[in-house]
């Protein structure tokens, strides 16, 4: 993860999309980092996350898709910052996704902007 530098302030760390993906693929794919007891505990927490803790997803989905999602967001003077980590599978398709956004209007203008992403994805991935 080249592009990705922590600070010590919450929710200051700077990232990219490319930089989680490659994190998303230690948690979903064979690691060297990562054992394979801890992915499984990961992928368990990113599954069961509280309904109204998930954006960045399709709202309107098959019965058999499953859903694995770490969000967060945080509120500054120069708007929100909202961000979505995710693995979507279904028998069609099996996919993750990253989608980061800042100097949203809103906290709720960025969720709702990263849902309808998240739901027009979904829709692709899934064409018959």
């Amino acid at each position: 993860m080249r592009y990705s530098f922590a600070d010590r302030r919450w929710g200051m760390t700077k990232t990219t999309a490319l930089d989680q993906i490659k994190l998303l693929k230690q948690i979903y794919t064979s690691s060297t980092y990562i054992s394979v007891a801890n992915q499984k505990y990961i992928r368990n927490l990113m599954h069961y996350v509280n309904q109204y803790q998930r954006w960045g997803l399709p709202q309107t989905y098959r019965a058999n898709t499953k859903l694995y999602v770490k969000d967060g967001w945080l509120t500054l003077n120069e708007g929100a910052v909202i961000n979505s980590l995710s693995r979507v599978k279904t028998n069609k398709a099996n996919y993750l996704l990253v989608i980061l956004s800042h100097k949203d209007l809103s906290q709720n203008a960025g969720f709702k902007m990263l849902n309808r992403v998240g739901q027009v994805v979904y829709k692709k991935m899934n064409q018959n």
